[in-house]
C-alpha cells in the first residue's frame, strides 16, 4: 500500500503539480490530479502503524522519544541546507529569526509562520497527530475503539470548523 501511495504521489508532482504550477507539461502526456489520495493513504497507515507501536511501548514518553529521533536529524539538514540555498539563490528570500524559530518547533504555521520549506507542511499533521495519539493513550481509547473513535470524531467535528473559521477570519484582516 505505501509503494501505491508513493508511486501516485510521484505521478501527482510530475504531472499535475508542474503542469499547475509551473506550466510544463508531462512528456507521459497526461496528468493525474488524484495526489491527495496518495497522502491520505500514509496518513492512515501511519496512524494505524504509530497507534500500534504506541501501544506496543505502553509509554508515552518511549514513543515520542524514538519518533523525535527519527524526524528531527534529517529535520535539521533539511532546514540547514534550505537556509544555505536560500542564502545562495537570487530569489531575495530572508528567512528571519521568528520564521526559523517557528520552524524549529516543528509547528510553524500553528504559530502563524509558513514553513521555510513549503514540503514540510506534513510535519505539522504528524505533531498534531502524536499529541493526539498519547491524549488517546492517557485516557484509555486506544484501548477501548468505541470511546477512541468517537473522541476523534468529536474532536474533528468540533476542532476543525472552529480552525476553519479562525482561518477564515484571520485571513480577511
Amino acid at each position: 500500500l505505501r509503494a501505491l501511495a508513493a508511486i501516485n504521489l510521484v505521478l501527482f508532482h510530475f504531472t499535475h503539480v508542474y503542469a499547475v504550477k509551473f506550466g510544463y507539461t508531462s512528456p507521459l502526456g497526461f496528468e493525474w490530479p488524484y495526489g491527495v489520495y496518495g497522502v491520505e493513504m500514509f496518513f492512515i497507515l501511519s496512524g494505524f502503524v504509530n497507534s500500534m507501536s504506541l501501544m506496543r511501548r505502553g509509554k508515552p514518553v518511549d514513543f515520542v522519544a524514538a519518533r523525535l529521533i527519527r524526524i528531527i536529524p534529517v529535520f535539521l539538514m533539511v532546514i540547514v541546507a534550505n537556509l544555505w540555498i536560500l542564502r545562495l539563490a537570487p530569489m531575495n528570500e530572508v528567512v528571519s529569526m521568528p520564521l526559523f524559530l517557528a520552524n524549529m518547533t516543528l509547528i510553524p504555521r500553528v504559530l502563524g509562520y509558513e514553513c521555510v520549506d513549503p514540503v514540510m507542511w506534513t510535519l505539522q499533521i504528524e505533531m498534531m497527530f502524536y499529541a493526539t495519539l498519547v491524549i488517546l493513550f492517557k485516557i484509555g481509547a486506544l484501548r477501548r475503539y468505541f470511546v477512541g473513535w468517537g473522541s476523534l470524531l468529536a474532536m474533528s467535528l468540533l476542532v476543525c470548523p472552529t480552525l476553519d473559521s479562525l482561518a477564515a477570519t484571520h485571513s480577511e484582516a
